[in-house]
């Protein structure tokens, strides 16, 4: 494909944009380039940094590179990202550039129950089937079935605690990372949008436990993951 160096993983993959269209370069210069300067040079920095940890987490994985390459594909579903759904493209764009993205096979287990993990996966493609342990003769029964634009893992990522479900892809699946490092990365950068995805965040969370509450009345309450 002329101008690009990727293709997304999977029959469900997405293609990669343009490398050369890097928000960081296109941003209106005005009257302040010291400081603009100054804060592209902490945001690469933030980026490689991220990088490098996101790069240990999924090491069998095929690496996609970050989710700035990808902002134009991550745009087309914004209406199906719930987390991104208030979030002016600009947003997306600067929030992107601390996120890395990796393709999964189908029957790929993203998050496994019991362990530990502070980073949250945003679904670009494909889907993943939610899962909780139990007595039964399977081991498991199924919770939830979540698709494009859906985020999991986000519990952990505030609260550092074990994972409270596995999450298993159903077909093969494109993925972003976003981790506690890059949040504090990007309060650091830019408060604002950093409080603005925290919040956002939280919401999503209490909206979970809400449906949960309601699902499971006599108790069995749990967070998805």
């Amino acid at each position: 494909m002329s101008g690009r160096d990727h293709t997304f993983h999977g029959d469900y993959g997405l293609s990669c944009a343009d490398t050369s269209a890097n928000p960081l370069v296109a941003m209106p210069m005005g009257n302040h380039n010291n400081r603009l300067s100054t804060f592209i040079t902490c945001l690469t920095l933030a980026s490689q940094i991220i990088e490098s940890f996101c790069l240990s987490m999924y090491s069998d994985l095929i690496h996609l590179g970050g989710a700035d390459k990808y902002v134009d594909e991550v745009l087309e579903i914004i209406n199906s990202i719930k987390l991104l759904d208030d979030f002016s493209a600009d947003e997306v764009r600067y929030l992107c550039a601390y996120m890395q993205c990796y393709a999964a096979p189908r029957d790929y287990s993203l998050l496994v129950e019991g362990t530990g993990g502070d980073y949250l996966l945003l679904i670009l493609s494909g889907g993943v089937d939610v899962y909780k342990n139990d007595a039964s003769a399977e081991g498991r029964h199924m919770v939830a079935r979540l698709g494009i634009g859906d985020t999991i893992g986000e519990m952990s990522l505030i609260d550092g605690y074990p994972r409270s479900a596995t999450c298993i892809t159903t077909h093969p699946t494109d993925f972003a990372v976003f981790s506690r490092s890059s949040m504090q990365e990007l309060l650091v950068n830019m408060p604002k949008l950093g409080n603005k995805i925290l919040i956002k965040l939280l919401q999503l969370m209490t909206e979970r436990l809400r449906d949960t509450s309601n699902r499971y009345p006599d108790g069995a309450f749990f967070s998805l993951v």
